[in-house]
């Protein structure tokens, strides 16, 4: 089996000489070959079949077969996870330099920094509001970075999430993609309305007075959805963090909400980040955007060098949505 650079299965490499040796991996929601099924599970195969040829399969979930016992199914779920996850923390997905006024290293530092840590993604991330003038500068001076070999460097502008209809608070005009900006970078600083951007302190007030829970949770997921629809590139960062905020909590979002912010996540080609600095998106909705096929990315949203590269709380989220989406055998 090859990975991407993502950690995701990729290739799917059948040996002639040895069928059923290894487990074969299947594609959940893939109509695989019933010929590859037959071969891993030792059935008679017809003699001219050509087995040289490899097999490419998108893979949304794994499930490896094994009729040689539990013991090596476990052992190859396990490493699959370890793969994927190691895969997931070589990158990380949102750094701020000194383009945002709230940030104390330059993006020299930033990718030196990237480079000492060992990843082999960095995605230099900085704040922009509608008025923000200086994107072309910034990209000017990323693109005249020197660049170690094995480090790939892309860029990002993070802007808040401002209403329920899904609007960002990013320039207008702003190029994203070829030319370009890599990923519009999405934050929940605040509470998306219906007339605007709420603060934490007005939307509690209005929890106080009489907005439900649930009617809050829909505003958010709602708009969480509608901005992945409308804005390219999308990439959300420290999704959720807004609930402790407003006295809410991700356990309140429940299967449904998760499942509905999962799938546009993944028909949109959102990516969303598991954050070290704000530690969410939690265990079920991460394990929510994996069944969906989501690409989930590691960040630590560093504002100082020292921070690039660094997990202890993503490492944890990873692990625990690991346990929830485990087969019940293997728990």
């Amino acid at each position: 089996m090859r990975y991407s650079v993502d950690g995701v299965p990729a290739l799917l490499e059948v040996n002639p000489r040895f069928p059923g040796a290894m487990p074969l991996t299947i594609a959940a929601g893939v109509d695989m070959p019933a010929l590859l099924l037959d071969l891993v599970l030792g059935r008679p195969v017809p003699s001219a079949v050509d087995f040289a040829e490899l097999a490419n399969v998108r893979f949304l979930e794994d499930v490896f077969l094994d009729p040689g016992g539990g013991a090596r199914l476990r052992e190859r779920r396990a490493l699959g996870r370890s793969r994927r996850m190691t895969a997931l923390l070589r990158g990380d997905f949102h750094v701020h330099s000194t383009f945002s006024d709230d940030a104390r290293s330059t993006l020299t530092e930033n990718i030196a920094a990237a480079h000492a840590a060992g990843l082999e993604l960095l995605r230099l991330t900085d704040h922009v509001r509608a008025s923000t003038t200086w994107v072309p500068e910034f990209l000017a001076a990323v693109a005249a970075e020197s660049v170690p070999e094995g480090l790939t460097v892309l860029t990002g502008v993070e802007a808040k999430l401002l209403d329920v209809s899904g609007a960002v608070d990013a320039p207008a005009g702003l190029v994203v993609g070829a030319g370009g900006v890599g990923a519009v970078v999405i934050g929940d600083h605040q509470f998306p309305g219906t007339d605007g951007p709420w603060s934490p302190e007005a939307t509690r007030a209005r929890l106080a007075a009489g907005l439900s829970a649930d009617d809050a949770l829909d505003l958010l997921v709602t708009a969480s959805i509608r901005a992945m629809e409308r804005t390219p590139n999308a990439q959300l960062a420290h999704w959720f963090s807004i609930l402790p905020k407003v006295g809410l909590s991700e356990e309140q979002l429940g299967d449904d909400r998760l499942l509905a912010w999962a799938s546009a996540a993944t028909a949109t080609g959102t990516i969303v980040e598991v954050n070290e600095k704000w530690d969410c998106p939690g265990p079920a909705a991460v394990a929510a955007l994996q069944s969906a096929g989501a690409r989930i990315v590691a960040s630590t949203d560093s504002h100082q060098a020292g921070d690039v590269g660094r997990y202890e709380r993503v490492s944890a989220i990873l692990d625990a949505a690991a346990v929830i989406r485990r087969p019940k055998g293997d728990q």
